[in-house]
């Protein structure tokens, strides 16, 4: 999937780092342990620096660091694997987003967990919600 940005598909300028070799130039993505490990050095870069979520990091974790993320990306260990949706809502504005940037139910549901695409329909606040009627 490509990246999804304002709603819109956004060229990807990313580069995940991994480990101790960091460039010293360009937009790059850390693990959480990495950034929270060394965060001054990470932080000083003259670049935008983004952070990767896996499963098990606890997303509170990023409270200190909020305002100099530019990208949060949240890891899955398969395509089945919800864990990374830890926050549920978090699910249904990603759905709203692919839903705005013009993808459809058939092209995103499998990236839920979804088996077929009436579950995934359920999944977003682009539905119109009434108020149930009242009878006087």
């Amino acid at each position: 999937m490509p990246l999804i940005k304002d709603g819109a598909e956004a060229e990807n300028l990313w580069a995940f780092v991994d480990g101790e070799d960091v460039p010293s130039a360009g937009s790059i993505s850390v693990p959480l342990p990495q950034l929270l490990e060394h965060a001054d050095t990470l932080l000083a870069r003259n670049e935008q620096i983004g952070v990767r979520l896996a499963p098990a990091d606890d997303p509170h974790d990023l409270a200190p660091y909020l305002d100099r993320i530019a990208l949060i990306e949240i890891e899955f260990p398969k395509y089945t694997d919800g864990r990374g949706y830890s926050q549920y809502s978090f699910r249904h504005g990603a759905a709203d987003a692919l839903r705005r940037a013009g993808y459809l139910e058939r092209d995103f549901g499998f990236l839920m967990g979804h088996g077929d695409n009436n579950m995934t329909g359920r999944y977003g606040m682009m539905l119109i919600r009434r108020p149930a009627p009242t009878y006087l």
